[in-house]
């Protein structure tokens, strides 16, 4: 059966600027996953996720993706509507506890 992970993959191996590498099966990406396979599903719920991250704004969740989580703990990232909005993002983006974890437990390896 065709996979329907749609733009999945591990980060891990891409190197850092200071020469060192990201740990692998740790931080992921991935696009809709919608129409996933049970396959799919399977392989996700295989990973043990902790954190997700979402970054879509609101009008790109899709009610039917809601209805499943892979993940024991989903933060949806603020949507941005303005330049004040943006600035404010940057300056927190280490502060947020997604973002805490994922500095700490999967950049570097």
């Amino acid at each position: 059966m065709k996979s329907e992970l749609i733009n999945f993959r591990d980060f891990g191996g891409y190197p850092t600027q200071d020469g060192r590498f990201i740990k692998e099966a740790i931080f992921f990406r991935c696009g809709s996953y919608r129409d996933l396979t049970e396959e799919d599903r399977d392989y996700i719920r295989s990973l043990n996720i902790q954190n997700l991250c979402d970054y879509r704004e609101v009008s790109e969740l899709d009610r039917d993706e809601l209805r499943e989580t892979f993940a024991k703990k989903v933060y949806t990232i603020s949507k941005i509507s303005n330049i004040s909005e943006a600035l404010k993002m940057i300056r927190t983006f280490h502060t947020r506890p997604c973002h805490r974890k994922i500095w700490k437990f999967s950049i570097l390896n």
